[in-house]
């Protein structure tokens, strides 16, 4: 009896369920890193007898198995094959935990540990709530020209959001130089070492989207290296390297460097045999050389600018040299000595239009940012409608009639109200309107324009008119400039759209100048003004090109701020000289009579004034 009551005893302990400890509460994980599943039992369970399933509750997927005193890696669903390990050493203490390596965004999910015996049976579930993560890519290799700007693709994936990481650092990892730092929401410039500074930069807009590609503008040779993005996020770190390599010359910049030195080489190799033509009183076989010095070496730069331009984005300011360089025949075969062995039909109009087209031209490339913000309002239409009618007004009455009488007083009445028109279009791009200066500029342009008149059709105060117009024109340009400088001191593009602005405006002085029939009188000088024009200022254009390309090239900063300062201050050199050989011209074939006019009314007047003195 008492034998029978112990078997019993021994069998309800044996029967007894067996309690399961799991996780005390949701588990988190770092994604790519490792996590322990626990799952144990109060006292261990024979091992002949047990089995030990891991499984997902959404799909049922196995994660792993323990059977028959062996682990069945073979019976593992394929997502975590090599990744969920038991720590079969601790099965004889009861704990049945499982290891999860290399985790991914997918084992966020609840796990149930179900625990067999031959008797009984019990289960746990783990929850793995959050997988922490702290990921950074990039693309690894990059290249550039020097010169360019390049971009370092690096991209932050974070369970927390890009404004909340601790930092994310750009630095040198070959020279442990900072680049650029990201903290706490905001790009702290100042870190940065002084060799960045100002050219390392993020795509603000982008980094809400994980997105810290770091945009590093004029790359130098120096700029060549491995450079580390780095997240930091609490315990959490990650990084990716990117390599800059390949920081050779552009082959646009090559190009327009060779075109430049082409460009130089025939503006002196055909300018000094031309100038050695002209002065010798040469008409040989020379008119093909003068028109290869024309146009060759102003075509070649017009090129040059123009693949400068389109590598680097400055396109108003090339456009408006490239432009300069383009229209400047007009005024050069203008000014030329040989102007009437030209054919008919071209000196003609070379005469007549050349200075209001080049103003036209040159005006449309200089103001073409202003009307590209105008264009919303259509006002750039308007502008562009008048100009070209006019333009083909004149054209049409040049060709069909045979020209217009007083062609030169229609011309400059023409440009200088035009000059009124983008001062104001400046007021209405720039929102600086301010009254007094449009009454004051629209005044004098007006009284401009008035006297020029009176000049022209009222021949018996012609002195007196010509006076007063000498004196009111530089008063309304120096108007014009005053507001200029009011209104574009302070801006970028300033210092160009003035100079641009000067040129303009001497343009118009010589647009008021009947073409001189002859020039015999004062040869030197008017070669003098032609040669700068031909061949001066193309040397001087690709001297300056060729100087902004090599600072490009070696150092991948540019030389000057801006090109428009030297090109067209240059240009306006050229124009002011032919405007002064006017005068001058005037002034010796009229001079003598002139000096005898005066010397007889200082005698009359020298006369009245004794007989007056007379008892």
């Amino acid at each position: 009896m008492a034998l029978e009551s112990l078997l019993m005893v021994w069998i309800l302990t044996s029967s007894e369920a067996f309690l399961l400890r799991g996780p005390a509460g949701p588990l988190v994980a770092q994604l790519g890193g490792s996590v322990l599943l626990p799952c144990s039992a109060e006292t261990p369970l024979p091992l002949e007898e047990l089995e030990v399933e891991w499984r997902r509750t959404d799909s049922e997927a196995l994660v792993h198995l323990f059977q028959e005193g062996e682990v069945r890696p073979e019976s593992q669903s394929y997502d975590y094959s090599g990744r969920a390990h038991f720590l079969t050493e601790g099965f004889a203490a009861g704990n049945y935990s499982l290891l999860l390596t290399n985790v991914t965004r997918a084992d966020g999910r609840d796990y149930i540990c179900k625990v067999f015996t031959n008797l009984d049976s019990n289960e746990i579930t783990a929850e793995i709530k959050d997988i922490e993560r702290l990921v950074v890519t990039g693309t690894g290799v990059a290249s550039a020209y020097v010169g360019d700007e390049v971009t370092l693709n690096c991209s932050v994936d974070s369970h927390i959001p890009p404004g909340e990481l601790d930092n994310v650092t750009w630095k040198r990892k070959d020279q442990e130089m900072l680049v650029l730092v990201f903290r706490y929401d905001q790009i702290v410039p100042v870190s940065a070492h002084e060799l960045y500074r100002d050219r390392a930069d993020l795509f603000t807009a982008e980094i809400p989207k994980g997105n810290f590609s770091l945009r590093l503008k004029h790359v130098r040779p120096e700029d060549k290296g491995e450079y580390v993005c780095e997240a930091h996020s609490g315990h959490l770190s990650a990084s990716t390297i990117i390599v800059l390599q390949g920081l050779g010359p552009p082959p646009v910049l090559i190009l327009a460097l060779v075109l430049c030195v082409i460009a130089l080489l025939l503006a002196l190799g055909l300018g000094v045999p031309s100038c050695i033509h002209l002065v010798s009183n040469d008409n040989g076989r020379t008119m093909l050389m003068h028109c290869s010095l024309v146009f060759c070496p102003n075509i070649i730069m017009f090129i040059a600018f123009m693949l400068y331009g389109v590598k680097q984005g400055f396109v108003v300011e090339i456009a408006t040299c490239a432009t300069v360089n383009l229209v400047r025949f007009l005024l050069v075969f203008k000014t030329a000595p040989y102007l009437d062995r030209l054919p008919a039909c071209p000196k003609k109009y070379i005469k007549g239009m050349g200075v209001m087209l080049q103003y036209l031209i040159t005006a449309g490339a200089l103001f073409s940012g202003v009307f590209a913000d105008l264009s919303v309002f259509g006002i750039n239409t308007y502008f562009f409608g008048y100009a070209v009618g006019m333009n083909l007004f004149f054209n049409f009455w040049e060709i069909i009639f045979d020209g217009i009488k007083d062609l030169e007083y229609w011309c400059f009445t023409y440009v200088d109200i035009i000059n009124w028109i983008l001062l104001w279009l400046l007021v209405v791009g720039y929102s600086t309107f301010n009254l007094s200066m449009s009454i004051t500029t629209l005044t004098v342009t007006l009284g401009v324009d008035v006297f020029f008149h009176f000049q022209h059709f009222h021949k018996k105060w012609y002195v007196m008119w010509t006076i007063l117009l000498v004196l009111l024109f530089p008063t309304c340009i120096s108007t014009f400039f005053y507001y200029l400088y009011w209104m574009l001191a302070n801006k970028p593009e300033g210092p160009g759209l003035m100079c641009g602005c000067a040129l303009l405006y001497s343009l118009t002085a010589v647009s008021g100048f009947d073409h001189p029939q002859t020039t015999a009188d004062i040869p030197i000088p008017h070669i003098v003004v032609y040669i700068f024009g031909a061949a001066a200022l193309p040397v001087i254009n690709a001297a300056a090109l060729t100087t902004e390309l090599i600072t490009q090239l070696v150092t991948g900063a540019r030389m000057f701020s801006d090109l428009q300062v030297i090109v067209l201050p240059c240009e306006c050199v050229f124009v002011c000289g032919w405007l002064a050989l006017q005068p001058y011209h005037y002034w010796k074939r009229t001079g003598a009579i002139i000096q005898e006019q005066l010397r007889g009314i200082a005698t009359t007047l020298s006369c009245k004034h004794q007989r007056s003195q007379e008892p």
